[in-house]
């Protein structure tokens, strides 16, 4: 059986896949931000938000299904916040990141040039999260 999409099992395998795959690693080489990432509309039971530290080729994250938690976290270089039809699509590769920030389907709130340029890096990472087979 397939494990659902933004629930506990696929946040356990997003975090250990982030932290072990060598296109991740080359990815965020060098880079040093937090970026948060918020989903509105999330079916019952699943995250939220997510939220992840790159430091120089280092991932780490958190998640959560309501507010609580985000106050303990440092404040994010930008947040990502769209719906889950969005983000679910990005997951099955049906739409891309860049795209989905170009129509307007996500928006970002903060540094929105630093966010622009590391789309080529979250890409990467979107990537690879795409191949954790789930059910969105």
């Amino acid at each position: 059986m397939p494990i659902a999409y933004l629930g506990r099992e696929w946040g356990r395998q997003a975090l250990a896949t982030l932290r072990s795959d060598p296109r991740v690693k080359e990815a965020v080489e060098g880079l040093n931000v937090s970026v948060l990432t918020r989903i509105t509309g999330a079916p019952e039971g699943r995250y939220a938000w997510l939220y992840a530290t790159f430091d120089d080729g280092k991932v780490e994250g958190s998640m959560g299904k309501d507010d609580s938690g985000l106050e303990a976290l440092p404040a994010p270089a930008f947040t990502i916040t769209g719906p889950y039809e969005v983000f679910a699509s990005i997951q099955r590769g049906e739409l891309t990141e860049h795209r989905a920030f170009l129509s307007g389907q996500l928006q970002v709130d903060g540094n929105r040039l630093k966010a622009l340029r590391l789309l080529g890096p979250l890409s990467t990472v979107t990537g690879v999260l795409a191949k954790i087979e789930c059910e969105t």
